[in-house]
C-alpha cells in the first residue's frame, strides 16, 4: 500500500526549528519582546505551507532586523512562494559587480557536470571574466570564499563535509535553470566557450611547460607529471591547475548536452574552430598538443585513442571521435576525402557515433572492404562494442556478414593449432586471438540478440572459424559459458558433433569443458558430442585434458563421473602446447598456481582415478601440486622415449 507524502507533514519539524531558532537568537534580537517572536513563531509556522526552505530563508532575513515594527512590517510582505522569495533575495544583490558575481556562480554550478571547489569556482568566474575583456571585470582581491558567500545569500552554498559548491535545495536550481533571461537562457553554451578557450590556452602553453621540464619529458613522463602535480597555480593555462583537470574531462560533456540552437552559436563555433584551426587539413598547433599528450594522458580519451591512430595533420577525425560534428557542420566535412570514408566510419562506431555512421554509409563507403582482423570491418567491430542498433544498420545497408576477410581467404595450413604446427610463434598467436566471424564474435561476448539477428539475416551456423582462438560460432559460445547462445546455435541447426580444424580446442565439447560453466558441456553432450573423442586438432586433444588444463574441479568430476570420461586415456590423448609453453615456470605453470581448484585436482586424479602422477606433470601440472608422497619426474610416453 502506498503511503501519501505531503509538504503537511513538515509542520511539526517546521515549528521545531522555528522556536530553536528564535530561543536562540543573535544579540541583536535581545530587546524584541516576547509578543514579537510569538507572532515571527506562529506566522513563520503557517506561512510556510510545509515548506522547510521557505521557513529557513525567511528566518535567515528576519533575524538580521534589530526593531519590533521592521519585524512586524516584514512579517506583512512575506513571499508567499519559494520561487518569489528567491527572485527577492536575487534582487536585493546590487547591480555591477556583485549581480555579476552571482550570476556566473550560479551559471557555474547550474552548468557544471561535477561539482566545483573554492578553488575551481573561483578560477573559472575568473577565467570567463578574462576573456570577455576589460567589460565587468574585477580585482583578483575582489573574489574570494567568503565575498562569494556574501554575495551568493544562500542561493548557493559552500557544502562543509564535501568541500564543494551547490545549490542548498532542487527548487533553486529549478528556479534559475527555467528563467528566460540572457545570462541563464545562454549559460550553457558560454560555459562551454569559456571551457574551450581554457582548453586552447593550457595546449598552447603546454610546449613551454614542457621545455622548462629538468629532465626530457615523453609522453609517460608528461603523463606522470600530470597526473601527480596537485599545485594549486595562479595561472588558469598551466597544464596542472584544476580547472584545466575540470575541463579536459568535462568539456565535451558540455558541448554534447548544448541544443541543436545552441551547438551551432557563433561563440562556440568559432572557440572551436580556434582550437582545431583553420581548417581540418591546416590544424593548429594547440590541437596537435592535445592529440599527442592530452588525449594519451586522460584514461576518458581511451575510446577516442583505440578508435583510430588520430592524424595530427588532419583534425576530422577529431571532431568525428570526440562528436564535434554538429556544431561544425559544413565545416568539418568541407572538401572531405572519399578515401578516409572506412576509417572514419570505424571511428565512428569506436566512439558510439551512430548518426554519423548513417551519413558515411549515404557517402558510399565501402562496408566490405579486405582487412585483416575481424574488428577492423565496420560490421565486427559494431558487434564487438555489443551495438545490436548499429549491426543491423549495416546489414540493413549491405555488410557481409559471409566476408572473407584477408587472413581468411589467404590462409594456409601452417596457422592450424595442432601438433604439426606450433613451432612457429607468430602462426600461433594468429589462432590465439580473434573471433574469426561476426557470428562468433556476437555468441563470444554473450549477444543473443544480435546472434539471432545475424542469423536471420543468413549467417552460416557451423561456418568454419579460420581465424581467430575458437574455430566455430559454437565453440565461441561453450568457451566463454554462455549457454544461451550455445542453445540459439543448436536451435539454428549448429553441430555439436563437431570436430574443428581450426582454432585452440578441437571441438565445441572441449571449449566448453575449458570453461567452468558445466552445463555448457551437459547440453553440448546431450546432443551428440562425443566426452571420449581424440581431437585431431587445437592444443588440448581432449575434452577432459581441457578441463584439467583448467583446473576446474567440478567440471572434471562431472565429465568423469557423470558422463564416463576415460582418464586412462589421458597418455594418449595429450594436449598440444608447445612444450616451452608448459615447462616448469612457462605460462601454464602460473596458471595452475593461481588456479584455486589446482590442488584439488591434482589430488582427485591421483587418489581416486588412480592416474599416475608423471602422467599428470606431464600434461603441464606442476610437482609441487601434487599429493605430498608423488612428486616425480614427469611421466614420458614411450613414443616421445623412442623418439
Amino acid at each position: 500500500m502506498l503511503i501519501p507524502i505531503t509538504t503537511a507533514d513538515n509542520r511539526v519539524d517546521i515549528e521545531k526549528f522555528v522556536n530553536t531558532e528564535i530561543d536562540n537568537a543573535p544579540m541583536n534580537w535581545k530587546y524584541v519582546t516576547s509578543e514579537t517572536k510569538g507572532l515571527v513563531k506562529s506566522t513563520l509556522v503557517e506561512k510556510s505551507d510545509g515548506m522547510f526552505r521557505w521557513t529557513y530563508l525567511q528566518w535567515e532575513q528576519l533575524k538580521e532586523y534589530t526593531i519590533g515594527s521592521a519585524i512586524k512590517e516584514r512579517l506583512g510582505r512575506l513571499p508567499k512562494t519559494l520561487s518569489d522569495l528567491y527572485d527577492e533575495i536575487y534582487g536585493q544583490c546590487p547591480e555591477g559587480c556583485e549581480r555579476t558575481i552571482l550570476q556566473r556562480a550560479v551559471r557555474w554550478v547550474l552548468c557544471a557536470r561535477k561539482p566545483m571547489d573554492t578553488h575551481v569556482l573561483l578560477s573559472a568566474i575568473r577565467a570567463e571574466t578574462t576573456q570577455l575583456g576589460n567589460e565587468n571585470s574585477w580585482n583578483k582581491s575582489d573574489i574570494n570564499e567568503n565575498i562569494l558567500k556574501i554575495v551568493c545569500r544562500n542561493l548557493i552554498v559552500l557544502d562543509s563535509e564535501l568541500g564543494v559548491w551547490r545549490f542548498p535545495h532542487a527548487s533553486v536550481a529549478e528556479h534559475f535553470g527555467g528563467k528566460d533571461e540572457p545570462w541563464i537562457r545562454n549559460a550553457e553554451a558560454e560555459v562551454a566557450v569559456v571551457l574551450i578557450n581554457c582548453l586552447t590556452d593550457s595546449c598552447s602553453s603546454a610546449p613551454s611547460v614542457l621545455l622548462s621540464a629538468r629532465r626530457d619529458t615523453g609522453l609517460k613522463e608528461w603523463i606522470r607529471i600530470l597526473h601527480r602535480r596537485k599545485d594549486k597555480l595562479d595561472n588558469t593555462s598551466n597544464p596542472w591547475h584544476p580547472l584545466q583537470a575540470y575541463t579536459r574531462l568535462s568539456w565535451m560533456d558540455h558541448i554534447h548536452h548544448l541544443s541543436d540552437q545552441d551547438s551551432k552559436c557563433t561563440a562556440l563555433v568559432h572557440a572551436l574552430k580556434q582550437f582545431l584551426g583553420e581548417s581540418p587539413q591546416r590544424v593548429s598547433s594547440a590541437y596537435q598538443i592535445f592529440v599527442k599528450y592530452f588525449m594519451a594522458s586522460e584514461p576518458l580519451y581511451a575510446l577516442c585513442m583505440e578508435a583510430f591512430t588520430m592524424s595530427m595533420t588532419n583534425s576530422v577525425f577529431g571532431v568525428v571521435a570526440l562528436g564535434l560534428h554538429r556544431s561544425l557542420e559544413g565545416w568539418w566535412e568541407k572538401d572531405l576525402d572519399h578515401t578516409l570514408l572506412p576509417d572514419l566510419l570505424l571511428c565512428a562506431i569506436s566512439c558510439g557515433r551512430t548518426d554519423l555512421c548513417l551519413d558515411f554509409i549515404r557517402r558510399g563507403c565501402d562496408l566490405n572492404r579486405d582487412v585483416e582482423k575481424i574488428r577492423d570491418t565496420p560490421l565486427g567491430l559494431s558487434i564487438v562494442r555489443r551495438d545490436l542498433e548499429l549491426t543491423r544498420l549495416l546489414l540493413q545497408n549491405g555488410a557481409n556478414p559471409y566476408r572473407k576477410l584477408l587472413l581468411e581467404a589467404g590462409v594456409d595450413h601452417s596457422i592450424r593449432c595442432n601438433s604439426g604446427h606450433t613451432d612457429h610463434d607468430s602462426d600461433h598467436d594468429s589462432c590465439k586471438f580473434g573471433f574469426g566471424s561476426p557470428l562468433a564474435a556476437a555468441v563470444a561476448q554473450g549477444e543473443v540478440d544480435c546472434a539471432r539477428f545475424l542469423l536471420e539475416r543468413g549467417a552460416k551456423v557451423n561456418a568454419i572459424c579460420e581465424s581467430g582462438k575458437y574455430g566455430s560460432a559454437l565453440a565461441a559460445a561453450a568457451s566463454e559459458g554462455w549457454q544461451n547462445c550455445i542453445d540459439l546455435l543448436i536451435e539454428h541447426g549448429a553441430d555439436a558433433k563437431s570436430n574443428l580444424e581450426f582454432g585452440l580446442y578441437g571441438s565445441p565439447l572441449a571449449a566448453a569443458a575449458s570453461s567452468d560453466v558445466v552445463d555448457c558441456v551437459r547440453v553440448l553432450i546431450d546432443h551428440g558430442a562425443e566426452v571420449n573423442n581424440y581431437l585431431e586438432f587445437g592444443e588440448c586433444g581432449s575434452a577432459l585434458a581441457a578441463a584439467i588444463l583448467e583446473s576446474h574441479l567440478p567440471m572434471v568430476k562431472f565429465l568423469i563421473e557423470e558422463k564416463n570420461a576415460d582418464p586412462g586415456k589421458l597418455a594418449y590423448f595429450r594436449p598440444r602446447r608447445k612444450k616451452d609453453e608448459w615447462a616448469w615456470g612457462g605460462e601454464g605453470i602460473r596458471e595452475w598456481q593461481e588456479e584455486p581448484w589446482a590442488d584439488e585436482v591434482a589430488k582427485y586424479l591421483v587418489h581416486d582415478c588412480n592416474l599416475d602422477a608423471g602422467l599428470l606433470m606431464s600434461l603441464g601440472i606442476p610437482p609441487w601440486r601434487m599429493p605430498v608422497g608423488h612428486r616425480v619426474y614427469p611421466y614420458e610416453p614411450e613414443s616421445e622415449l623412442r623418439g
